[in-house]
Formats: structure tokens, C-alpha cells, sequence
């Protein structure tokens, strides 16, 4: 399936990138706070919604795709705990991958969860 990248004048959406720092506590299991990574722009998109009964609970469960410049550092940084910020929205990436060579760019399957 192919995929339509959007043109750069359509990144300016401002994203924030978050990875986990944990820590150790006295119970043996660990803390977790989200430490800021880097800031960026790049492009938001809602692809589907839908709901989810999960233990009991009603969840809206969305799934967005965004779009960034690649850069070296997200290689090496981006783990699967990584979450990603936009429009005070918290995601979790569940996908990335480079899908224009010429220009790298990189895309994220994500979903979020309400």
C-alpha cells in the first residue's frame, strides 16, 4: 500500500518526544518518569477510532500517523517506550519506519487511548 507523504509546508504541528527514565525502589520494582527528548515539527494525522471494552472500562481508542524528519539521534533514541506529545494528546508509537528515502522521513503508527 502506498503511502501519501505530506509536502513540508504541511509539517507544523509541534511535537514532543518523551522517553522513560526508570528507577529502582526499595520494593524491587521500579518508578517510571518521562524525561524530555527533543521538540520537533512535523505532521499529525487521524487515520481510524473506534471503542474498546477492556476490563470493564469503555476506551476510545484512536489511531493517528505521524510524520517527521529523520534524523540520526532518533535511530539511536526512539525505543518502544518512547512516547510522543501532540496537542496536549499522549501516544504510543507503535510503528516507525522511513518511507521516503529521497527526503528521509519517517512515520509512526500510533495510537492513543482516552
Amino acid at each position: 500500500m502506498a503511502v501519501v507523504v505530506p509536502g513540508r509546508g504541511q509539517f507544523r504541528h509541534i511535537i514532543k518526544l518523551e522517553n522513560p527514565a526508570k528507577t529502582s525502589d526499595g520494593a524491587g520494582g521500579q518508578s517510571e518518569q518521562y524525561l524530555p527528548f527533543c521538540t520537533t515539527r512535523g505532521h499529525m494525522e487521524k487515520r481510524t477510532g473506534f471503542r474498546n471494552l477492556e476490563e470493564g472500562y469503555d476506551q476510545l481508542v484512536s489511531e493517528w500517523r505521524g510524520f517527521l524528519v529523520w534524523r540520526n539521534s532518533f535511530d539511536a533514541y526512539i525505543r518502544k517506550d518512547t512516547r510522543l506529545i501532540y496537542d496536549n494528546r499522549v501516544f504510543k508509537i507503535l510503528n516507525k519506519e522511513v518511507v521516503d528515502q529521497k527526503r528521509m522521513i519517517y512515520m509512526f503508527t500510533l495510537i492513543e487511548v482516552e
